[in-house]
């Protein structure tokens, strides 16, 4: 069983930023990137997913949609 760690460090945050975006991109689940986050971290996907939404989302909004307009650039070149 994983021992949850106490609190988030801002590394903790750019490495489940980066994942996510990344999965964004691709045109993945974010499911998919808080099951990779979790693994990297040493967190549970609930906990990555829950700190995305709740604290770091906010940050990367226009990363955020940067990630989305290259996947639909992939999607229509595919």
């Amino acid at each position: 069983m994983r021992q949850e760690k106490d609190s988030w460090m801002t590394e903790d945050d750019t490495i489940l930023a980066e994942i996510t975006l990344k999965h964004i991109r691709s045109g993945s689940y974010e499911l998919k990137a808080f099951e990779e986050a979790a693994d990297r971290l040493g967190r549970t996907a609930s906990i990555c997913s829950f700190r995305w939404n709740c604290v770091v989302r906010e940050g990367y909004e226009k990363e955020i949609n940067t990630a989305k307009a290259e996947r639909k650039k992939l999607m229509a070149i595919s």
